[in-house]
């Protein structure tokens, strides 16, 4: 099923968010995409930041402590840790492919791949959250943060 024109302008109106160099990495992955692709978030504000950082966790004794690690959603709190998505522009971009399946880990796969050959091919250095290992919590390496539809400038560079 291919995406609608509405969902197709919501996808535009997300990518607008981010930064200039992101645009072009998702505009050239789009043109060699197998299957359309949606950009669920570009930009975030610092209250939603918040509200993703809460998930999974509970505050105790003022700290956020994890509670369940499969309800995690981001390691970046909005305000001591901003994250990429937080910033005009946006620094990164959620992405999934069309139809949504967030299940469907071959198409988020093959997508990542096309991303980052566009990526490559611009000379613009991307980070995939589907590459991170132990950055969710650098004291416990052996604890991987997989987040399939992320895709961010690289913090080095930007």
């Amino acid at each position: 099923m291919p995406l609608s024109d509405t969902l197709r302008q919501y996808s535009r109106r997300r990518l607008a968010s981010c930064h200039v160099d992101l645009r072009r990495v998702v505009m050239q992955a789009e043109a060699w995409m197998p299957f359309d692709v949606m950009v669920l978030e570009g930009a975030r504000s610092v209250v939603r930041q918040q509200r993703l950082f809460q998930q999974g966790r509970r505050k105790r004794d003022g700290c956020w402590q994890i509670e369940d690690w499969d309800a995690v959603l981001t390691c970046y709190d909005g305000l001591d840790n901003p994250g990429k998505h937080v910033g005009d522009p946006a620094q990164a971009v959620t992405l999934a492919p069309w139809p949504v399946d967030l299940a469907d880990r071959d198409r988020f796969l093959v997508m990542a791949g096309v991303v980052l050959a566009a990526a490559s091919s611009l000379g613009i250095s991307v980070r995939w959250g589907g590459e991170w290992r132990g950055e969710a919590e650098p004291e416990r390496p052996e604890i991987a943060f997989f987040d399939l539809a992320h895709f961010q400038l690289n913090r080095v560079t930007y």
